[in-house]
């Protein structure tokens, strides 16, 4: 026995799957046990995934071919797909009379909707922040669907050098999926903290999903911002908050007091570069420190400045 169908319709058994031979052979039938098609396939167990719904099923690999290296959907007693998508995909999750294929090389998500006549996919593009990366490699994506268009998912996010990120823990991240294809994804929760800062009367906290502050004596954010930032500053009254851009090359001055921007300051950083910056209590100056460190061979490069907040001047640096 290999899987039931998602919703009941169908069910699959197989030859024993021990990796050693290409295809083997897999059976379909109805739910009251008659034969509907016999099929050559990639797997049917431990090392090969397939499911379905309604007259639909899904494979990851090729029928007849005995590869894993596309996600196809045939008509139930076919062996012609009808949809098939050969993009890299680290974790499959079936829910619901959806199949999302969550990315191994790219930023896009693809969500199958098997309930219509014909399956259809949609791509949504993740959200990008230099601030973290996902772990889709390593981790198993929580995944849950009513409809091609009712979905969440956690997404399995890595805060700090992503360079070194394979031996980190990941945090999840909750979206509301069908928002994904809107300028302002909806989170369920704020994801990984990046960053804290605090004043004498405000804690502004920086997570996967946006910038808030707060009177430490109230859950309820005073203001927040919709972008992400790996560093935040505050100035000793609590007036003034400071965020690292979302790419890490400069810096954003807000007023605490209704989030409109204050001053920004951009630096020659690179997307390899590291960044910091610390901001002085009166607001007035920023230090910010940036270069590059490999790690390899030993060596590194970093420039110091010191800018006035109040000009555009540059009151010193070194390197």
């Amino acid at each position: 026995f290999c899987t039931w169908f998602a919703d009941g319709s169908h069910f699959a058994t197989g030859a024993q799957d021990n990796n050693s031979t290409p295809d083997i052979p897999v059976w379909i039938y109805s739910s009251s046990s008659v034969q509907q098609a016999a099929l050559q396939l990639p797997g049917c167990g431990q090392f090969g995934e397939l499911g379905g719904w309604g007259n639909w099923l899904w494979v990851n690999g090729t029928v007849g071919q005995g590869n894993q290296s596309a996600v196809s959907v045939y008509p139930v007693g076919s062996s012609t797909a009808i949809l098939t998508d050969s993009s890299t995909v680290a974790d499959l999750v079936a829910s619901g009379p959806t199949l999302a294929l969550f990315p191994g090389s790219s930023n896009k998500v693809g969500v199958i909707d098997m309930s219509g006549a014909t399956p259809v996919e949609t791509e949504y593009a993740l959200p990008y922040s230099s601030n973290y990366t996902y772990d889709f490699e390593f981790a198993t994506v929580p995944y849950a669907a009513a409809s091609g268009t009712a979905w969440v998912a956690g997404l399995p996010i890595v805060i700090g050098d992503t360079n070194y990120y394979d031996s980190q823990e990941s945090s999840l991240l909750t979206v509301d999926g069908a928002s994904l294809a809107t300028s302002t994804p909806r989170y369920f929760g704020q994801g990984p903290i990046a960053s804290m800062a605090g004043s004498t009367n405000t804690v502004a906290i920086a997570t996967a999903a946006q910038v808030s502050w707060f009177n430490p004596t109230n859950t309820t954010p005073l203001g927040f911002l919709n972008t992400t930032s790996g560093a935040v500053e505050l100035s000793s009254d609590g007036s003034v908050l400071a965020a690292a851009t979302d790419n890490s090359t400069g810096v954003v001055l807000y007023w605490t007091s209704n989030g409109d921007v204050n001053s920004s300051f951009s630096f020659p950083v690179t997307t390899s570069d590291q960044f910091s910056f610390s901001l002085s209590g009166d607001a007035s100056t920023l230090v910010a420190t940036y270069g590059s460190d490999d790690r390899s061979s030993g060596t590194a490069s970093f420039m110091l400045q010191v800018q006035s907040t109040r000009t555009t001047a540059v009151n010193w640096s070194a390197n």
